[in-house]
């Protein structure tokens, strides 16, 4: 669900869907992280990106390609470039 209402421009209910997942105690995938990320970098604020990534790290997909580019990407619109560019150096494949 997160990533058609991501596809849709459905930003609220995105965040609305996440924080449901929270609360199950299920973990995320890499594929909703990837989708979640560029929803924070548009309606919420800078910290609930870096809350996200605070997960990504104890989730351990620091090592997939698409949620690093979905950090880089939100890091970047919320013009936190120094953290992007920390992020980007420290990919194994760019």
């Amino acid at each position: 669900m997160i990533t058609g209402y991501a596809q849709k421009g459905y930003g609220l209910e995105v965040l609305k869907c996440f924080h449901k997942i929270e609360l199950t105690g299920f973990g995320p995938d890499s594929i909703t992280f990837a989708s979640i990320l560029p929803i924070c970098a548009t309606f919420a604020p800078l910290k609930w990106g870096m809350d996200i990534h605070g997960q990504v790290i104890r989730c351990v997909f620091l090592s997939h390609a698409i949620v690093i580019t979905a950090l880089i990407d939100t890091y970047s619109k919320c013009g936190s470039i120094t953290k992007a560019s920390v992020l980007f150096n420290k990919m194994h494949n760019r």
